[in-house]
Parts: C-alpha cells; sequence; structure tokens
C-alpha cells in the first residue's frame, strides 16, 4: 500500500533536484569564481554546478585561528609545502583523528594545520592539494566563514570582517552583534547539512554573484525546496 507511495515521493525528490540545479546553473551562467572556505562546504557549490574544483579547500577543515591567519596573507601560506605531522596542536581535532584517522600536515613551518578529513592517505590527499592550488583564481576569489565552530570568536569574526576581500560570506549559530553575519535557522556542524541548511536564511548560489539575500517570496520558495532537495 506504502510503496507506491514512496516510489512517487523518490521520483518527485529527483524531479525537483534536476529542476533546482538547472535554475542554479542557468542562475550562475559562466560567471567565474574560486572559492576558499574553512571546510568542505564550498564543494557542494561545485558539485551543483558541475564546475571543477579550481580550488585546494575541498574535503578539508581548518581551526579558526588557522582559517584566520591564512586569508591574511593567502598566496603566502597556500604556496608553502605541506609538511605531515602526527598529531594536532588542537586537543578537539587530536580526538577527532583518533577516532577517524586523517592525514594532517602544516602548511611549511607555520603553525596554520590543515585536517584533510576525508582523505584516506597523506600521499592522496598531497597529490589533490598540490594540483588544485595551481588551478586558484586569485582574481575571482570568493571567501567564506561558518564562524559558529572550531573555536571562533569574537576576535577571530573581527578580523574576518576587516580582511579586504570584495565577496565575504559569515554565517553562524549567532551574529556577536554583527549585522553581516547570517544567523541560520538551523545549525550542523557537519558541513554537507550546513550547506542546504543555508538556503533557509540566504542562497548560496546566489553569493556567487554577490546576490545573497532573497529578494521576493518567489526566490525564498526556491531556498525552501533547495533546503529540502538538493
Amino acid at each position: 500500500m506504502f510503496q507506491p507511495i514512496l516510489r512517487f515521493k523518490g521520483y518527485y525528490a529527483k524531479i525537483i533536484n534536476y529542476l533546482l540545479i538547472v535554475y542554479f546553473r542557468k542562475v550562475v551562467g559562466d560567471k567565474k569564481f574560486c572559492i576558499i572556505s574553512n571546510d568542505c562546504w564550498g564543494a557542494e557549490i561545485y558539485k551543483v554546478l558541475n564546475r571543477p574544483f579550481n580550488t585546494p579547500f575541498i574535503g578539508l577543515m581548518l581551526m579558526s585561528p588557522c582559517y584566520i591567519k591564512l586569508l591574511e596573507n593567502p598566496v603566502y601560506y597556500i604556496k608553502l609545502p605541506l609538511v605531515f605531522k602526527a598529531s594536532s596542536n588542537y586537543l578537539s581535532m587530536q580526538k577527532i583523528n583518533a577516532g577517524i584517522s586523517f592525514p594532517l600536515a602544516s602548511l611549511g613551518d607555520s603553525d596554520i594545520e590543515i585536517h584533510f578529513l576525508h582523505f584516506k592517505s597523506k600521499e592522496i590527499a598531497n597529490e589533490k592539494w598540490n594540483r588544485r592550488v595551481k588551478r586558484i583564481d586569485w582574481n575571482n576569489l570568493l571567501v567564506k566563514y561558518d564562524c559558529g565552530k572550531d573555536l571562533a570568536d569574537k576576535e577571530s569574526i573581527e578580523k574576518f570582517l576587516n580582511l579586504p576581500y570584495p565577496n565575504k560570506l559569515i554565517f553562524g549559530k549567532e551574529n556577536f552583534g554583527k549585522t553581516e553575519i547570517w544567523v541560520l535557522n538551523k545549525y550542523s556542524l557537519d558541513a554537507l547539512v550546513q550547506f542546504r541548511n543555508c538556503f533557509l536564511n540566504f542562497s548560496p548560489i546566489g553569493w556567487i554573484k554577490d546576490e545573497k539575500g532573497y529578494q521576493n517570496k518567489l526566490q525564498k520558495y526556491i531556498g525552501k525546496n533547495a533546503y529540502k532537495y538538493l
């Protein structure tokens, strides 16, 4: 009795997902962009738009102190070689690594750590990081910061807001007294879930064209469907 209904719901979800992807790709068109992100949230935009990864910030994360320091001089730090290490400077990440083993590296002799959460080996992490570093489009950077986790605080938020990037995006669980921060109705520590959650408050895809906020009811309706079906 319920099987045909469930099958119909499955087909419906696939159709809506397909239509959303077609719509978002049309909206963005051939707009050039390169996303820098403190976790793998940005990778979801590349997947939706079927764009090649022209950024090394895929399948990994950085703690807030490391991320902000990197953003203050990205050209210098990103070009430093990865130096793989056995343990993290952060106790919380060390505990995670103990349960789910993943490669960990510093950028050169700096204290900036890259946690390659979704890589099986340091060889794979090193190869993909270096390959994607060469693809970075420095003229079309989009910089995103989730300030609801990973030791984010008022100081790191203030530093981020003062960084000289023309198109920045910051969101989290609270606004820390800053109007620039998008406070999410739903919040998740999982970057993939978080990507969909964001559509309830703004358009991650519209961000590419510097059109984050919804302008009308139709855009909000599309956002609600993106939250459900992407």
